[in-house]
């Protein structure tokens, strides 16, 4: 997609409804669909015309939804967001605004006595015939003109390597483990699942999350939820107006 044209069509991932709250009240006038255990919202912000679906958490979940919209929406640019953990040793601190470049899938390969391998090492296609394996790319321009674009209104975006996982990561040892082998920046259950399928699809999609913790040993005491989710939200209304 050519970063410089203003998008018309764009559709907004979440998992959950409090990641959206800010987003959901702003829009105007305000249209509330189901869609399965999917709730759509379409409006419009800023004079943009959006669809927004609260998925539910996971990736089962999250790729439904990123069918959904680009079956019924067929939306030019897919926003996956919410709140992350990133990982201790990156730079990264709570209350942060971070853009994916690309997202890993996890735990999606082959356990042999030699250890764990991708699909990559059995030649297991995510998307038949494009090389897809493990890493899930996302849109490379748009993501840096969304870097661009919030670096000018204050938010000193990071940007790098996500992973998705299907367990968690709750102790400060597997996320050092997880860290030095992926180099990744923060931890999902969602976005490599949006970004998979927006691929499948030709739809452009970038990813962008509030830190609400660390990935460490788990105490839900020192997260910051209400303002990862408000700073996120916040970031992506302004890409919203621009992008």
């Amino acid at each position: 997609m050519n970063a410089r044209r203003k998008i018309k069509r764009l559709s907004l991932i979440c998992a959950v409804p409090f990641e959206c709250d800010e987003i959901v009240h702003k829009i105007k006038p305000l249209k509330r669909d189901i869609k399965g255990h999917i709730t759509i919202f379409r409006g419009k912000y800023a004079d943009r015309l959006f669809t927004l679906l609260i998925s539910g958490p996971g990736k089962a979940n999250a790729a439904s939804a990123t069918t959904l919209a680009a079956i019924l929406y067929r939306p030019e640019l897919i926003i996956n967001f919410g709140i992350a953990g990133a990982f201790p040793g990156t730079g990264i601190s709570v209350g942060d605004v971070v853009l994916c470049t690309d997202d890993i899938y996890l735990e999606e390969g082959v356990q042999t006595k030699r250890g764990f391998s991708s699909l990559k090492s059995i030649s297991l296609e995510l998307l038949p015939g494009q090389k897809v394996y493990n890493q899930i790319p996302f849109d490379q321009k748009l993501t840096e003109k969304a870097e661009s674009i919030l670096a000018k209104k204050g938010f000193k975006p990071k940007k790098g390597s996500f992973i998705t996982v299907s367990t968690i990561t709750g102790t400060s040892d597997r996320a050092e483990r997880l860290r030095r082998k992926y180099r990744c920046l923060c931890e999902t259950m969602e976005g490599a699942s949006v970004g998979h399928i927006a691929l499948g699809f030709g739809i452009s999609a970038i990813q962008i999350r509030g830190v609400s913790n660390l990935v460490e040993d788990r105490d839900r005491r020192r997260w910051k939820t209400a303002e990862a989710s408000r700073v996120c939200q916040d970031a992506l209304l302004e890409l919203i107006r621009q992008l």
